[in-house]
C-alpha cells in the first residue's frame, strides 16, 4: 500500500508506504518501507488519471523486492533514499524519463540493475555502501558522479563509464 502526495505541476509523489492493509487500517499511519514483496512488483505510472513522477524521501526504504520490480515510465526522480537498505533479487530496471538517482544507499542487488540511457547523474551517496552482482553501465550522455555517490559499493562486475561523462566528484568511487 503507498501514500501519495499531489505536486505543485499536477502530478504524484509516492511519499509512503505500508506493510499490508492491516498494519495501516490499525495503525492510521504508513510504515516508510519495510515491505516484503516475493512476486513481481508494479508501480503504476498514472493514479486517479495523474502521473507518477517521484518516488519521495524513505518511500520503501528497508524493503525487500524479488522478481521484477517495475516502476513507472513517468517516473523522473528517486527521491534521496527512497530504497536504501532494500534487497533486490531479479532485475531492476529503472523507468526511460528517469534523470536522477537520489535513493540507493546500503542496498544489495543480486540481479541485473539496468540504467536507463536518460539518466544524467547520480547524486551524493545515492548509491553508497551497495553491494551489485554484475557491471554497471553508465549510459551514454551521462554526466556526474556525485560525491560519494558509489564510495565503498563492491561489485563483482565492472563499472562502465561513458565518453560523455563530465564529473566524477571526490570519493565518487
Amino acid at each position: 500500500f503507498i501514500k501519495v502526495e499531489k505536486l505543485s505541476n499536477n502530478t504524484w509523489s509516492i511519499v509512503d508506504s505500508a506493510i499490508t492493509k492491516d498494519f495501516l487500517l490499525n495503525n492510521k499511519t504508513y510504515n516508510k518501507g519495510w515491505g516484503i514483496f516475493n512476486e513481481n512488483a508494479t508501480i503504476p505510472n498514472e493514479i486517479n488519471g495523474l502521473l507518477v513522477t517521484e518516488i519521495g524521501e524513505s518511500s520503501f526504504m528497508n524493503s525487500s523486492f524479488t522478481g521484477k520490480l517495475s516502476l513507472p515510465n513517468s517516473l523522473e526522480r528517486l527521491g534521496n533514499n527512497s530504497f536504501s537498505s532494500s534487497k533486490f533479487t531479479g532485475t531492476l530496471s529503472l523507468p526511460k524519463n528517469l534523470k536522477n538517482i537520489a535513493g540507493f544507499r546500503m542496498s544489495t542487488f543480486s540481479g541485473e540493475l539496468i540504467l536507463p540511457n536518460s539518466l544524467e547523474s547520480i547524486d551524493y551517496g545515492a548509491l553508497q555502501n551497495s553491494k551489485f552482482t554484475g557491471n554497471l553501465v553508465l549510459p551514454e550522455g551521462f554526466k556526474k558522479l556525485e560525491g560519494v555517490s558509489l564510495e565503498k559499493s563492491n561489485f563483482d562486475g565492472k563499472i562502465i563509464i561513458p565518453n560523455s561523462l563530465e564529473l566524477i566528484d571526490t570519493y565518487s568511487l
